[in-house]
């Protein structure tokens, strides 16, 4: 699925694309604090459309399979917003 395709919805689980932990923009969030790191997944609580782009309101969540049934655990972070051309939808 294309990112340029997909349009965030609330409780839509995503991952930051590839590459970020080895940007210069992951060494800044973080000193920020945020807890945005490639492999870590993360819930869509809300969003907003500001020009130019979506900004997400996310929480770091760990999500289980079991017999079929999608589990999503919350993590304890608190939400926090960035911008969604850095995730990617998991499927």
């Amino acid at each position: 699925m294309e990112s340029a395709e997909w349009s965030p919805q609330k409780g839509d689980v995503v991952r930051v694309k590839k590459g970020f932990d080895r940007s210069f923009e992951a060494l800044a969030v973080r000193r920020a604090g945020l807890p945005l790191k490639e492999g870590a997944l993360y819930e869509v609580v809300g969003y907003e459309h500001r020009a130019p782009s979506v900004v997400l309101v996310l929480r770091q969540v760990r999500m289980l399979q079991i017999a079929g049934m999608r589990y999503i655990i919350e993590l304890g972070t608190e939400p926090f917003a960035y911008t969604a051309d850095r995730f990617e939808p998991v499927c």
